[in-house]
């Protein structure tokens, strides 16, 4: 299960971003209908959502938040036809000339 993705540098995120699975600790309402817990031995681990969703206004990234996710996955699920030499087809942020030359990084934390 997906606990955390975040990403930065990629086209409309210069600065990190991140989702999370993790419910806040102040959340009161259908607190027990919504949230399991994880199931590990970590001491203060938080409970994790059932399901979370994505909203905002027009242009506020949300679609390129979903591309980051697919880019990862495309990533993953191809890596062994890649060839070690091979450039990576990624869109850093190009409003920032200096970021546009700097990596893009992806982030993701999962439980079994």
């Amino acid at each position: 299960m997906l606990l955390r993705f975040s990403v930065s540098n990629y086209r409309s995120f210069l600065e990190e971003q991140a989702f999370t699975m993790a419910a806040a600790r102040g959340l009161k309402t259908l607190r027990e209908e919504n949230t399991f817990a994880s199931g590990t031995t970590e001491k203060g681990s938080p409970d994790l959502l059932r399901s979370a969703a994505i909203y905002g206004p027009n242009a506020s990234g949300k679609s390129n938040f979903v591309s980051a996710l697919t880019f990862v996955q495309e990533m993953v699920v191809e890596s062994g036809q890649t060839q070690p030499d091979e450039a990576v087809p990624v869109a850093p942020f190009r409003l920032d000339p200096v970021a546009a030359e700097q990596d893009s990084r992806f982030e993701i934390d999962f439980i079994e």
